[in-house]
């Protein structure tokens, strides 16, 4: 399957698009915070306006101002959690060098690798496999779209080391 150019192409492609779209999602989200707090601000300094000018009493101003500066401090938190998205960290479409590594990997484990690498390695790159029938196996297979940020793929399997249990547990 991973040898199949055609296939995986189109898989990474499709899967690269849905990604980079996100990025067009949290610029629209962050846009749409920030609108709905400038609002929310201009709202707010109306109250203290009418309060300052004598045209409306305190405890019908102070509900109404509370109820906005909650909704105006979580605005600000969302519109800080939008902005802190560093674009570096933006994913890059996995290369066709990429895929030739994958492959050169797989192809090594199958070969040389201990079982316990193979199961890893196959792990990661199996979605679900579905059985219908002992004749009607249908696997889902993983292919990364983009390149890890590390650059790199942590040969661990599912069970965790256990080492750092031991080293927090308390002395009693």
């Amino acid at each position: 399957m991973l040898d199949d150019n055609e296939l995986t192409g189109s898989a990474i492609e499709q899967t690269y698009q849905c990604l980079t779209q996100r990025d067009g999602e949290h610029e629209a989200e962050l846009a749409a915070a920030q609108r709905k707090l400038a609002e929310t601000q201009a709202a707010m300094d109306r109250y203290f306006r009418a309060f300052e000018n004598g045209t409306m009493p305190e405890d019908t101003c102070a509900p109404h101002l509370d109820a906005l500066n909650e909704q105006a401090k979580g605005l600000q938190a969302r519109a800080s959690e939008l902005s802190a998205l560093d674009p570096a960290e933006r994913p890059q479409r996995a290369t066709d060098d990429d895929l030739q590594a994958l492959r050169n990997a797989l192809r090594a484990a199958l070969n040389n690798g201990t079982p316990r690498q193979l199961k890893t390695i196959l792990q990661d790159l199996t979605e679900e496999v579905r059985i219908d029938a002992r004749d009607a196996i249908e696997p889902t297979y993983l292919i990364p779209a983009v390149r890890p940020l590390s650059r790199t793929m942590e040969l661990g399997g599912l069970e965790p080391p256990t080492s750092w249990v031991r080293s927090r547990r308390s002395p009693s």
